[in-house]
């Protein structure tokens, strides 16, 4: 549920759950505070709770964004910048076109109306990731012996990719970005996820077998995710 207070001279809101715990936890993001608390947990608990946390909480949010201006100005979007897909460099060109996809050296986005460029080529960027990822599962899913119940492309914030309890795969569109090795250890990965729901040794072992380097690949990742994405 949404939760509406005044911290000093300032209307704040955040959403509350009650869940199966024992302790109380905020969590922030760039766009949402959520609080976490125990059922049965009074509201006026909760929301003290999160008041006596919320300078906390600012310092985070003002962090947050000081995060995201510097990803913009280290992520360009204007006409011609640099944007890296599948470890090669391509320059952005916006065109009214319904053709999203490279073309040459360039990698071509059609901008809606009103739409602004960076959303224009996250969505790009999103359309390409699901081309280029049914493509790859079509090779490395037979490879691996299972197929996924179904793919879905994500802007995720803090995951390249997950395997749901019904085989379903959830993919960040930034692995698109990234090498072409690092997008199929990554694939390879969720595939395995539905052998072993788990980080065990059986599964680490299966990786291995079907991608002997993936540590390499992972390294890159752990490295060089950061500068993935728009």
């Amino acid at each position: 549920m949404t939760r509406k207070l005044v911290w000093g001279n300032m209307d704040i809101r955040y959403e509350l759950f009650q869940t199966k715990r024992r302790d109380m936890e905020i969590r922030v993001s760039a766009d949402a505070v959520k609080a976490f608390v125990p059922k049965r947990t009074p509201l006026r608990v909760a929301d003290e709770f999160v008041l006596s946390r919320w300078g906390e909480v600012q310092e985070h949010m003002a962090k947050l964004e000081a995060y995201r201006r510097a990803h913009e100005r280290e992520h360009p979007v204007h006409e011609g910048a640099p944007i890296m897909l599948r470890g090669k460099v391509y320059r952005l060109h916006y065109g009214e076109t319904s053709f999203t996809g490279i073309h040459g050296e360039v990698f071509c986005v059609s901008c809606r109306p009103g739409e602004e460029p960076r959303a224009a080529v996250r969505r790009a960027l999103m359309e390409y990731a699901d081309l280029c990822y049914r493509e790859r599962l079509a090779v490395l899913a037979p490879m691996v012996g299972r197929e996924p119940g179904g793919m879905r492309v994500r802007a995720q914030k803090s995951r390249w990719g997950s395997c749901s309890s019904r085989g379903d795969l959830s993919l960040n569109y930034k692995i698109v970005m990234a090498p072409p090795q690092v997008m199929d250890y990554i694939l390879i990965h969720e595939l395995c996820h539905l052998y072993e729901m788990n980080h065990s040794q059986r599964f680490w072992a299966r990786l291995k077998r079907h991608m002997p380097d993936y540590e390499e690949w992972k390294k890159w990742l752990q490295t060089n995710g950061g500068m993935l994405g728009v």
